[in-house]
């Protein structure tokens, strides 16, 4: 292994000294001109040191010095994490992608305890649940179709209204068997949204209008006239013609 000392003599025989295959210029001589405009970065860092980030759990708790913290239910998918502050003896979580407030809790000094707020045991997702219903309906009520749904409830939110409504505008127009293939192309796939379930839609409805139209065209038509069968002569005409034989 090579030294500090080497690897700098190395930088500055070879590495830095020499035209860049890419650039056509000597590094050295870039930095030169380059490092006129640096300007020096601050000594010191300010992170706030009680700000942490925590996972949410699949209860939609966050575990914090041995005891569990509520979050609003549906606030849980995986890789989430909230960050977490402490001020004046409560514990705030806020959501870094909004920096929306998520949940606010009076630090409890005991270990193993459950702290809840009996708000975050509500579904205020009613209205959805109602519309997934629907859909899930029109979709035929099948495994795959839930696992959809419920994916993209997941990934997605604060778009999940916007999502269930393509899907259901999508399903209107398309015939069952269509749909079936296309939920399950997402399903194997993992394609979690309804633009890919559209998507895969007109696939499956372009390849069985192809079908229906190849179909439907059937074998070229020939009329009656040019149905000509031509004469079979015997091989020995041939022979006599071109003066072959005895």
């Amino acid at each position: 292994m090579m030294s500090l000392r080497e690897c700098l003599d190395w930088l500055a025989r070879t590495g830095n000294a020499n035209i860049h295959g890419i650039t056509k210029r000597i590094p050295a001589e870039v930095f030169l001109v380059e490092k006129q405009y640096l300007r020096p970065i601050s000594k010191a860092v300010n992170i706030p040191a009680n700000i942490v980030t925590r996972g949410v759990r699949k209860d939609n708790t966050i575990l914090y010095h041995s005891n569990r913290y509520s979050v609003p239910l549906g606030t849980y998918r995986p890789g989430k994490k909230l960050f977490l502050t402490e001020e004046d003896g409560n514990i705030i979580f806020t959501d870094p992608d909004s920096n929306h407030v998520a949940a606010v809790h009076r630090i409890n000094p005991g270990k193993g305890q459950l702290i809840q707020n009996n708000n975050h045991l509500r579904d205020h997702t009613g209205k959805i649940s109602g519309l997934q219903d629907q859909v899930l309906e029109m979709l035929g009520n099948i495994p795959e179709a839930l696992m959809l749904l419920n994916m993209i409830k997941t990934d997605k939110p604060r778009y999940v209204r916007d999502q269930f409504l393509l899907i259901k505008a999508t399903v209107s127009n398309n015939t069952v068997e269509v749909i079936q293939n296309a939920i399950q192309y997402c399903s194997d796939n993992e394609l979690w949204s309804a633009v890919d379930f559209r998507a895969a839609v007109e696939h499956f409805a372009r390849n069985n209008a192809n079908a229906d139209t190849a179909t439907a065209i059937g074998p070229p038509y020939v009329p009656q006239p040019y149905k000509i069968k031509p004469e079979a002569r015997d091989i020995n005409d041939y022979v006599a013609v071109c003066g072959g034989g005895k």
